[in-house]
């Protein structure tokens, strides 16, 4: 079973660990919880895990970053050495253009689904 140790007066995590009988490893100042938690994003108050830092995203960077992974999806298309037809390079330039030009579009940031181009 998968345990994560804690220090008990602190509730700082000290580690993970492996182990079917816990009742074994305790020692004096600490505790265990059942499952992995990382101490960089948990804390354990009163036994239980507790999130210490949740990552906020801006919803309005949203349809950046989707436009983003996108372009990065089909960089491959434009390279030298793409198995594509130049006909089709040039559709996925244009798609990558359009892409690229989304930020100017009357509903940004908040598009809706037929605002998106069309992938090739």
């Amino acid at each position: 079973m998968r345990f994560t140790k804690y220090n008990l007066s602190s509730g700082k995590i000290t580690s993970n660990v492996f182990t079917q009988n816990i009742d074994q490893r305790i020692n004096e100042g600490e505790g265990y919880v059942e499952g992995w938690y990382s101490p960089d994003e948990y804390q354990i108050q009163d036994g239980i895990p507790i999130q210490i830092s949740v990552e906020v995203v801006d919803v309005t960077d949203q349809p950046r970053l989707t436009r983003n992974q996108r372009l990065s999806d089909t960089d491959w298309t434009q390279v030298s050495d793409s198995p594509l037809s130049e006909e089709k390079k040039l559709e996925y330039q244009a798609y990558r253009q359009e892409l690229r030009d989304l930020p100017n579009h009357a509903n940004w940031p908040n598009l809706n689904d037929e605002d998106w181009p069309v992938m090739p």
